[in-house]
C-alpha cells in the first residue's frame, strides 16, 4: 500500500498541488484520506506538527482514535463511518487530541 493505491490512477501532479497548498496554511495541517481505499497522505508539514512520519498510511483514522481524548471518540467514529460511507462530507469535527487541544475540521467533499 502506498502512494499509488492512494491515488488510485490520478495523476503524480495532485501530491504536488497538495503539499505546496500545506505549505501555504499558516495555522492548518492537512490529512487528505481516500475514501475508496481508505489510504490517506499525510503531508511534510503536518507529519512534523503531528510527530509522525510523513507519507501514505492505510486506515489513519484507526490510528488518529489512539489519541482522540476518550470523551471524544464514539463522536469520532461515527463520524468517520459515516464519511466513509460517502455521508455529511462537509460537517465539521471537533474533537481533542491527547496533550494539545487541536481543532480537527473533517472536510471529505
Amino acid at each position: 500500500m502506498g502512494e499509488q493505491e492512494f491515488w488510485n490512477g490520478k495523476e503524480r501532479f495532485f501530491s504536488d498541488i497538495i503539499n505546496r497548498v500545506n505549505d501555504l496554511l499558516s495555522d492548518a495541517y492537512l490529512l487528505i484520506t481516500n475514501r475508496n481505499s481508505h489510504v490517506t497522505m499525510i503531508p511534510e508539514k503536518t507529519a512534523a506538527f503531528f510527530e509522525m512520519q510523513a507519507g501514505y498510511v492505510k486506515d489513519f483514522y484507526q490510528i488518529l482514535l489512539d489519541h482522540v481524548h476518550p470523551d471524544d471518540r464514539p463522536e469520532y467514529l461515527q463520524a468517520m463511518e459515516k464519511r466513509f460511507l460517502g455521508q455529511k462530507l462537509s460537517d465539521e469535527l471537533y474533537i481533542r487530541l491527547k496533550i494539545k487541544i487541536i481543532m480537527i475540521c473533517l472536510d471529505f467533499s
